[in-house]
């Protein structure tokens, strides 16, 4: 943590006490794993929010009882 950042955020909890709020101090062991949970659901949410754009939508659409399953409609809506 940029040493500067911390100096603030401390500053802050100091003023909080003298105001009278209560601080606890509470362990978060799990947060040592945020950054491989982050990379495990972050493609599913990408995969998520870009899902309106499967060519079902939006741009050329066909009839899609054409084609003998979803995978061969999404593969002749692609490559056209």
């Amino acid at each position: 943590m940029d040493p500067r950042i911390k100096a603030l955020f401390l500053s802050r909890i100091t003023q909080l006490r003298d105001l009278g709020y209560q601080i606890d101090e509470i362990d978060l062991p799990i947060m040592e794993y945020a950054v491989p949970m982050y990379y495990t659901l972050m493609p599913a949410e990408v995969s998520t929010n870009l899902a309106r754009f499967d060519g079902m939508r939006f741009g050329l659409q066909e009839e899609s009882t054409d084609h003998e399953d979803i995978a061969a409609y999404y593969q002749h809506i692609r490559g056209q």
